[in-house]
């Protein structure tokens, strides 16, 4: 068909161009528009798409000048039509916007060029603002704007418009060289209101989202806009004028990382300490999942080549008079249950101070940024403690991501016992040079105290208690049970974001029962699914793991045939401890279908068919306060930009389970044996997990031999979330029978007196 075919000539030329291939792009651009001009009539606005996609990439290539002449064609369309508003219009002038951004100023003269180039950056935001205007949404003012977001013609394109005002005058501050240029204060202030407008509408767009994946792209979609925020932060930090720079920079790094995880986790919280009916959270959820699923009804039907308008002004209707609903219903919730929408649907964060709060004398958290969209990374810091906090810019250059991923890959790879001794030298320099980058700028600040690790990007994948605070001697053999491991210094834990951490404490146990674990057999089974095969080689270790396990707490344990997903369906609700001892495969192109393996069987039904993915894990309503992870990779998937990990552990999380124990890479059987036993021992006597953790570690490295002192065994399993202790301390025991027995002594000594005074009467 003639327009598939311009459709696909776009394409095309969309490919050379991503190629760098300028003269193929061009050529088949050309053969786009002309296409475009034979099949529809001269003044069709149809035409325009092609002369909008055509003009980028001529501005993107420097060929202003011919980019300016196909604008015009695009404009004298538009004339022709009267048109000047609609989504159409407001693109054009998005592309009117971008040219003039890329413009270039020819001449050598400073002040001219920094007058000349301010002109047409502000020239381009004028644009964007008239494009928001053409889309529904007035840019004059502020505090009008943030409330015309629901008469946006299309949301997506106002937040982005949005963002681009806010980048443009970025873009300003960086053409003054002189920090207190008072425009240049004037630009920063500029960029950081829209930039805040963005955030907000952000967070508004996100209540109206129902499923879970909708929010993790939406998610992507925020964090160029929070990264945006915290880059132009640090180039204000020393704006002394500024204030509440560095607050603002932690507040958007914090809505980087598992958005769609704390809007589960503030919904739970919202239902368990609010009272509002049930009729009414259940016509929430109605109104939000018929929204969802009309939109992308809507979005079906316009991208049909039926393209049925009786059908679609219908469908709008309808989703008019829903969104109507929704709106009545927040209002009224708003109005009569003030505290569930104020969980729920709050965009306050906690502040740098609440944090500092939270934190004891002898714990730091460190949250990072990472961005690697740049030839060249970028990382950033929050340093906090309970009595200072800290903005920083770390130095990284282009070794820091190969040095991430030498580290990741000499821990994790299963053939780990044939690396050589030159493998593992080159693991203590990464190592050690990582250690200098991520910690030693605060190796003063941190010493022998606990850290909580916030991680961003690639660093999810890294266990920071495997970096090497001293390079060792590498002329000879590396020996591992003596190297420096930053464990052996402070006690590590992890958490998605601070306001997880935080937010969500651990609630008060209401299971009596201990604790539930899980020990299948397998047969070497291989198992078959739509596009992958998976063995289930035997595992054992996993029932000695699990009895030695229930030595140490009251429990119930599955092994064996009994290890049904059946069972741990019908139990998992049950018990304050979960721990699971069995296979685990990681889907990473479809995250929701990671799959734990039970006891296998060959039962159709879908709830006992021994595979328990993460959707299925989302669905869970946990009472659990832990849960332990005692399979393979249960911590790794695939990295989402805004979410993180989307590993098998984060759907425990999701589930309720405020603290998990997870792997990041294939658990060695003997060696997941004995540390997971040493952890129960230490969790039972009243210490925190990731202290527990600790403890078992190092216990299994100060009785290692070189060989088996390799970190791949010992150093898989890490921390995240709540580590408060699961039990009473013994010393909380022993100074209680102190006291008893000081009282005891004490009204002994009061008796005797009495029986003296008694005497002497």
């Amino acid at each position: 068909y003639p327009d598939t075919k311009i459709y696909f000539l776009s394409l095309k030329a969309a490919i050379h161009q991503q190629l760098n291939q300028f003269d193929d792009a061009l050529n088949v651009y050309h053969s786009a528009i002309k296409n475009a001009e034979e099949f529809y009539a001269n003044q069709n606005l149809n035409l325009i798409y092609e002369y909008i996609n055509y003009s980028i990439f001529l501005t993107q290539n420097e060929k202003l000048n011919q980019a300016q002449n196909v604008l015009d064609q695009a404009n004298k369309i538009f004339n022709q039509h009267n048109i000047n508003e609609g989504k159409l219009y407001a693109l054009y002038l998005k592309t009117v916007g971008f040219h003039l951004e890329r413009k270039l100023v020819q001449t050598n003269d400073y002040n001219d060029f920094v007058q000349e180039k301010s002109s047409n950056l502000y020239e381009a935001i004028n644009y964007y603002k008239d494009a928001l205007k053409s889309l529904g949404m007035g840019a004059d003012d502020l505090q009008k704007l943030s409330g015309s977001v629901s008469n946006s013609l299309s949301l997506t394109q106002s937040l982005e418009l949005l963002k681009l005002i806010a980048d443009t005058y970025t873009r300003i501050t960086d053409i003054y060289a002189d920090p207190e240029h008072p425009k240049r204060n004037e630009a920063v202030r500029d960029a950081f209101n829209f930039y805040e407008l963005t955030t907000n509408l952000l967070h508004q767009a996100r209540k109206e989202i129902y499923s879970d994946e909708n929010k993790i792209q939406l998610g992507e979609l925020e964090e160029a806009t929070h990264l945006k925020i915290i880059q132009t932060a640090w180039k204000a930090n020393s704006l002394n004028q500024l204030p509440g720079i560095a607050e603002l920079a932690f507040s958007a790094s914090e809505q980087m990382k598992a958005s769609s995880l704390f809007d589960r986790l503030s919904e739970q919280l919202a239902r368990n300490n609010s009272i509002i009916p049930d009729s009414i959270t259940q016509r929430e959820r109605t109104l939000n999942y018929s929204i969802t699923t009309l939109n992308e009804n809507l979005y079906n039907l316009r991208h049909d080549e039926t393209n049925n308008e009786t059908e679609i002004a219908k469908l709008d209707s309808t989703l008019f008079q829903l969104k109507k609903q929704r709106d009545e219903l927040y209002q009224y919730i708003e109005d009569n249950h003030a505290d569930y929408y104020e969980m729920k649907y709050s965009n306050s964060m906690l502040t740098i101070e609440e944090v500092k709060q939270n934190l004891k004398s002898n714990e730091v958290v460190i949250e990072y940024v990472l961005n690697e969209k740049d030839s060249i990374p970028e990382l950033y810091a929050f340093y906090i403690s309970s009595d200072e906090y800290g903005f920083y810019k770390l130095n990284v250059d282009s070794s820091f991501i190969p040095s991430l991923t030498e580290t990741f890959s000499f821990l994790s790879s299963p053939s780990f016992l044939f690396a050589g001794n030159s493998n593992s030298i080159n693991y203590c320099i990464s190592a050690n040079g990582l250690y200098k980058t991520l910690l030693q700028p605060f190796e003063d600040k941190i010493r022998d105290k606990k850290l909580t690790i916030i991680p961003d990007g690639k660093l999810s994948y890294l266990p920071f208690e495997a970096l090497l605070t001293e390079l060792p001697d590498t002329t000879g053999l590396v020996q591992f049970n003596k190297l420096s491991y930053l464990i052996k210094r402070n006690t590590i834990n992890y958490s998605y974001s601070v306001n997880l951490l935080y937010k969500f404490k651990r609630h008060n146990r209401t299971s009596k029962k201990k604790l539930l674990a899980f020990a299948p057999t397998y047969s070497s089974d291989t198992i078959h699914f739509d596009n992958e095969t998976l063995i289930l080689p035997p595992l054992p270790g996993v029932q000695k793991e699990v009895e030695l396990v229930g030595n140490e707490l009251k429990s119930n344990l599955f092994i064996g045939p009994d290890a049904t997903e059946e069972n741990f369906r019908n139990e998992c609700q049950n018990y304050d401890i979960l721990h699971l001892a069995m296979h685990a495969f990681i889907n990473d192109s479809m995250p929701a279908y990671s799959r734990f393996a039970f006891t296998q069987n060959e039962e159709s039904d879908s709830d006992n068919d021994g595979w328990l993915n993460t959707a299925d894990i989302y669905n869970l309503d946990l009472n659990a306060r832990l849960t332990v992870l005692s399979a393979c990779n249960t911590g790794r998937g695939k990295l989402r930009k805004g979410e993180g990990i989307m590993s098998l552990a984060r759907g425990f999380l999701y589930a309720g389970c405020p603290s998990i124990i997870m792997s990041l890479w294939e658990v060695e059987d003997n060696a997941g044996t004995e540390i997971m036993h040493s952890f129960y021992q230490s969790v039972k006597k009243g210490i925190n997990t990731d202290e527990a953790l600790r403890q078992a570690k190092l216990k299994y490295l100060e009785n290692a031999n070189t060989r088996l002192a390799h970190p791949h065994y010992w150093l898989g399993y890490v921390s995240i979330g709540n580590s408060d202790p699961l039990f009473r301390s013994y010393d909380y025991y022993f100074f209680g029978i102190i006291f008893l027995l000081l009282i005891a002594l004490a009204a002994d000594q009061i008796l005797l007196r009495r029986r003296s005074v008694n005497r002497h009467i």
